[in-house]
């Protein structure tokens, strides 16, 4: 009898790919344009976890968004 040990599983893991994604804000006001990007920027250093790409597609989905408190 021959027992062999099954052949080791290579990861073949798809590589990341950087793509700018465009993050859509829009205001009434300069000013609150600006405290939109705030508020973006602080929930983003509060939620690492958030990718670009899920940024983006909460914010072009308004109104209702869920991930990002704008």
């Amino acid at each position: 009898m021959v027992i062999e040990a099954p052949a080791e599983a290579t990861a073949t893991a798809t590589p990341v790919v950087a793509v700018p994604v465009p993050w859509l804000l829009s205001a009434k006001s300069d000013a609150a344009l600006r405290e939109q990007a705030r508020r973006l920027r602080g929930f983003l250093a509060e939620h690492p976890e958030v990718t670009p790409a899920e940024v983006a597609a909460d914010l072009a989905a308004r109104p209702g968004s869920r991930t990002v408190p704008c």
